[in-house]
């Protein structure tokens, strides 16, 4: 199948936790991709979102701090999302199971002239793609966002904690996981031969096959672990190996090993 490019239009539906400080909604976007072969693509990715703020139920707060954060106002944010993914389609056939992950940047921008605020999110998740016609895929995936911020810094002035007797150190920094589910078409515009008819991924690629790497190699310890300088090991791994393509290949392994301190 060779080198192919890749266009998606999506509708993104966010779910998220009570300690992003937002509420449920879409963004719209999308990805423009390169796939090497049947079974990897790489993606960049851009969607937009317009959601609306709820501190007022931010997780943690103890019973003299709820009706507080319940005054603050409600605020439109805007989030643009970017960054790039990587897919490994697992079968094929006209539907295709596939694992994705990723990371990029989350920018949030609050109304109001609001300072826009920056995070670095990681991604990961998977779904089903399913052949309709030729060169067309509809897809439909669920993936977990994860990232670090400071809901009252992001989306508060200081007007508005004042307004609810509130202080900046009410707030802090938080880990914030939330699911997200995606779908929308995906159109092949390149490296796609007549197979496309019966599938997008119609042979069948994978090989699996036995694997033996032997080995041989020496470590050096930091003098601060108090272990021999260093250790000359060798030994071997056996397992399983899927192979992917003529590049790629993925493997199950288990081994053992001697040593050897010098």
């Amino acid at each position: 199948m060779g080198v192919s490019y890749t266009f998606s239009p999506s509708v993104e539906y966010s779910r998220f936790e009570k300690n992003a400080g937002l509420k449920d909604s879409y963004a719209f976007g999308g990805t423009m991709g390169l796939g090497l072969g049947r079974y990897v693509e790489l993606k960049v990715l851009g969607l937009i979102g317009q959601y609306d703020t709820r501190l007022g139920q931010l997780g943690g707060a103890d019973s003299t701090l709820a009706p507080r954060l319940r005054q603050l106002p409600t605020r439109s944010v805007r989030t643009e999302r970017w960054g790039l993914a990587l897919q490994v389609n697992l079968l094929p056939g006209p539907i295709v199971p596939y694992l994705t992950a990723g990371t990029g940047l989350l920018r949030f921008r609050p109304e109001d002239d609001l300072r826009a605020s920056e995070s670095v999110y990681l991604m990961g998740g998977g779904g089903l793609m399913f052949t309709v016609a030729s060169r067309y895929a509809i897809f439909a995936q669920v993936e977990n966002l994860a990232y670090r911020y400071n809901p009252g810094a992001a989306f508060l002035r200081g007007e508005d904690l004042n307004r609810a007797n509130l202080q900046p150190a009410n707030f802090r920094q938080v880990l914030v996981t939330n699911w997200m589910g995606r779908a929308g078409m995906r159109l092949y515009l390149g490296g796609i031969t007549s197979e496309v008819e019966e599938g997008l991924f119609s042979q069948h690629p994978a090989n699996w096959r036995p694997v033996i790497d032997p080995f041989v190699g020496q470590l050096r310890f930091n003098r601060a672990l108090d272990f021999p300088s260093s250790q000359r090991m060798g030994g071997f791994y056996l397992g399983l190996g899927l192979a992917l393509g003529p590049t790629l290949n993925l493997r199950a392994s288990t081994g053992g090993r001697s040593t050897r301190a010098d």
